[in-house]
């Protein structure tokens, strides 16, 4: 779920109330996750919450445009934050060959700082939005140039979704190549641990309605990208 993008506590504020502003550990690391895009973009950290706060209001996405960035294998560039509910949202990103996670993470209950992997069959449905699911479908259709990242990973310093790669990522070309180079190492799935069978499945299983078009191939490439479930502070990765 992009980057998506998990933060490890509810996103500050009560209904109504201005998101991320809190004096909290979860919204200290989005407004520090803010602060990069801030940079890029020539803005505010101020600015693009009033931005997000805005389009959660009017239950719109957010679009975060960027200059031209050069392409860094060290440090990939945000292109895009897109919230899918209050908490939860996901983060696309360019640049970099990021590595993977050795294993999924977590489980059925996980400590606060590492929530479950989406791609297991024990992790709690629901608890990323199904709008994440929606956005980073694109990860896994047949032909994709973009990946999933690990939830628990940052846009600066993003690592590929275990799960992702044990199931989807044969679909995207690239991620292929770096694995038959020997640039990209697959994680290992332990014992007793079982994964959905793809995506379509996962997505249903944590409420996308089986007919959304989101869940159809594109027929199209994908530009490169990287995304994950995330609020702007863990993201999913798309490469």
């Amino acid at each position: 779920m992009t980057n998506d993008e998990a933060p490890d506590s509810a996103a500050s504020g009560t209904s109504g109330a201005p998101l991320y502003r809190a004096d909290t550990e979860h919204d200290r690391r989005v407004r520090a996750d803010l602060a990069v895009v801030a940079a890029a973009i020539g803005t505010t950290v101020d600015a693009l919450l009033d931005k997000i706060n805005e389009a959660l209001a009017t239950g719109q996405s957010v679009s975060i445009p960027v200059p031209a960035a050069r392409e860094s294998r060290q440090r990939p560039t945000v292109v895009q934050v897109r919230p899918a509910d209050d908490k939860w949202g996901v983060t696309t990103a360019v640049g970099g060959s990021p590595a993977a996670q050795p294993r999924p993470c977590g489980g059925a209950r996980p400590a606060a700082e590492d929530e479950p992997c989406p791609w297991r069959r024990d992790a709690p449905p629901g608890h990323f939005p199904a709008e994440a699911y929606r956005y980073s479908a694109t990860t896994s259709h047949p032909g994709a140039s973009r990946a999933f990242a690990c939830h628990s990973s940052t846009p600066e310093r993003p690592k590929l979704c275990a799960g992702w790669l044990l199931r989807d990522g044969r679909h995207n070309s690239r991620i292929q190549q770096r694995i038959d180079s020997g640039d990209l190492t697959l994680p290992e799935l332990p014992q007793g641990i079982e994964l959905y069978a793809d995506y379509r499945e996962m997505a249903i299983a944590n409420g996308v309605a089986a007919d959304d078009p989101a869940l159809e191939p594109e027929m199209v490439p994908l530009t490169d990208s990287c995304a994950a479930p995330l609020p702007p502070d863990r993201p999913e990765a798309e490469q």
